[in-house]
């Protein structure tokens, strides 16, 4: 287990009054490895085949965009805090604040009952698992077909670069599920248009025969429409007599639900299912970091115990997330990384340990009240691959005072910061954007003119 030393220094009423040093132990990660093989062992063969699907589908369909897990720069953050300081209020009671500052601020309407979305899960996780074997199991044979091709030196060489071919295929697995993804979400889109299951729902309501039939006809011609596309349409025949058949009443009550539970957008229950994989990943983080923690605590100080506690037990507070890959929480350490010693870790330690505590507990409420604020512009430019690039493009088509707001943007301070440091609006700061954003597309196409010429 690697070990950092950390060093640290106390004082009150500027005056140094302790000093002194701690050692962070930190968990080897391949160690983690070993204990996801052993799952088996310890929760039964059912349960650990549907853990490792979900963890493979997190790391197929990570939860990012999901999680406000940015990390805002030291100075931003230290002037909003002073901002808070000076308006001396917490605007959302504590039980909403992990919530409003981590997540996204987006409710999920999953169209399903528990029992559907668990069929569902296990849908998607079985065609993931399906397409995995069927592009593993080809790979596989074209590079023996490969090897058999090559003479004795050439087969050699290829073996040594067998892990290569590994990564290789894990990332053409990945993208192919991705890319099938995609598909899947346009013709999720599609249905969605068409508003089945609003109507159902509505129906189901409020009877009405006429919208019932015009429903049912509607339904019956989209699956025809779509499924013929796409050479499909034998597989739904059963669905389409299925929904065609309702005779009396309680037939056509079971037709409607199956609208609702079969015809609705799944774009949701992904995100849902995105959200799950995630909280099973960091549960099997936590549980790792702390099996780690009994191993070595017997070593540690009473400080190094609580430093490394901090840093690697998810915690309710934290949404069960470790904090130490947490950029939400990094936002925070950097910005109060002296209090968080003073008022949290040296307990026994520091004669001031109770008021440090009390401060820390103030800082952290306003720090949670104000981090979506800070990330509310985070994303405008995130996605681009070469900033260097930009900045000439700021430098060689922008004025002097333009080009150093977007630097700005670009260095992801917030538009409070901006507005007050260049005394202009946030229309004048968009609009600046829009024009950035329109000489980078312009630079990008001049750029394929010229690799196709």
């Amino acid at each position: 287990m690697k070990k950092e030393v950390i060093k640290y220094e106390l004082s009150h009423d500027g005056k140094k009054i302790k000093k002194g040093k701690l050692k962070l132990y930190i968990p080897n990660i391949k160690g983690l490895s070993k204990y996801i093989e052993e799952l088996p062992n310890k929760i039964g063969i059912e349960e650990s085949i549907f853990v490792l699907n979900m963890l493979n589908f997190h790391f197929i369909f990570p939860a990012d965009d999901i999680f406000l897990d940015k990390n805002i720069k030291y100075e931003e953050l230290q002037y909003m805090l002073k901002q808070k300081e000076n308006s001396n209020t917490i605007s959302i009671k504590y039980d909403d604040l992990i919530y409003k500052s981590l997540l996204n601020d987006r409710i999920f309407k999953i169209n399903m009952t528990s029992e559907e979305y668990e069929d569902f899960r296990v849908m998607i996780l079985n065609e993931i698992s399906d397409i995995k074997n069927e592009y593993s199991d080809l790979f596989d044979r074209e590079l023996i077909k490969l090897k058999k091709q090559q003479n004795i030196i050439k087969r050699m060489k290829l073996a040594l670069k067998n892990k290569e071919f590994i990564q290789f295929k894990k990332k053409l697995i990945t993208e192919t599920i991705q890319n099938i993804n995609k598909d899947a979400i346009t013709l999720d889109s599609k249905k969605a248009e068409y508003k089945f299951y609003e109507k159902a729902c509505e129906l189901i309501e409020k009877y009405d025969e006429d919208k019932y039939y015009e429903l049912i006809k509607d339904v019956t011609d989209y699956l025809n429409k779509e499924y013929e596309e796409c050479n499909k349409f034998q597989e739904y025949k059963e669905e389409c007599e299925y929904i065609n058949s309702g005779k009396g009443m309680e037939q056509k009550f079971d037709i409607l639900i199956w609208i609702c539970s079969n015809m609705s957008p799944r774009a949701e229950a992904l995100d849902a299912m995105r959200l799950d994989a995630t909280y099973i990943y960091d549960q099997i983080l936590n549980n790792y970091y702390r099996l780690e923690y009994k191993k070595i605590r017997h070593k540690m100080t009473y400080e190094e115990k609580r430093l490394f506690q901090l840093f690697f037990f998810g915690r309710k507070a934290f949404l069960y997330k470790v904090p130490i890959f947490t950029q939400f929480m990094k936002s925070f350490f950097d910005a109060n990384n002296e209090l968080i010693f003073s008022g949290l870790i040296l307990k026994n330690s520091n004669p001031n340990y109770k008021e440090d505590n009390n401060e820390l507990k103030r800082k952290w409420y306003e720090f949670l009240n104000m981090y979506s604020i800070g990330i509310k512009n985070y994303n405008i430019i995130e996605k681009i691959e070469d900033p260097s690039k930009i900045k000439t493009i700021i430098k060689n088509e922008f004025n002097e005072e333009d080009s150093k707001i977007l630097e700005c943007v670009l260095e992801n301070y917030s538009y409070d910061i901006i507005k007050a440091t260049f005394n202009k609006d946030e229309e004048y700061i968009n609009e600046l954007v829009k024009e950035l954003q329109q000489e980078i597309r312009s630079d990008s196409s001049n750029e394929i003119i010229k690799q196709k010429n």
